[in-house]
């Protein structure tokens, strides 16, 4: 019995260039997910071409928008993996938020 191909999942690339980093990575619209107060949008980031990480997440509200690293859950909370720097990354995040927003509005 022959096997089906995979299904190629279908994502949105971007680039963006900081002062400190360079992001990269793959946004995958079609696997988001809509609540009540958000829609939520997950994606992959490769900082400088050198460390990538999965299971990152992008809420967007209807007054803002951040990112997410990926978590684990211990007993009933959530925790998380990775650790982002408010004050380190402030402007960094904010550009690469922005840049994510319109490529998913194209």
């Amino acid at each position: 019995m022959a096997r089906k191909a995979k299904e190629e999942k279908k994502y949105l690339e971007f680039k963006v260039k900081g002062t400190v980093f360079t992001f990269s990575g793959r946004l995958y619209p079609e696997n988001q997910k809509e609540t009540e107060k958000c829609t939520i949008t997950p994606f992959s980031l490769t900082l400088n071409e050198f460390i990538t990480i999965k299971g990152m997440k992008l809420f967007q509200t209807d007054k803002n928008s951040w990112i997410q690293g990926p978590q684990y859950k211990s007993g009933e909370e959530y925790k998380d993996y990775l650790y982002i720097d408010p004050d380190f990354s402030k402007d960094e995040i904010s550009k690469l938020v922005s840049e994510l927003e319109k490529l998913l509005d194209a």
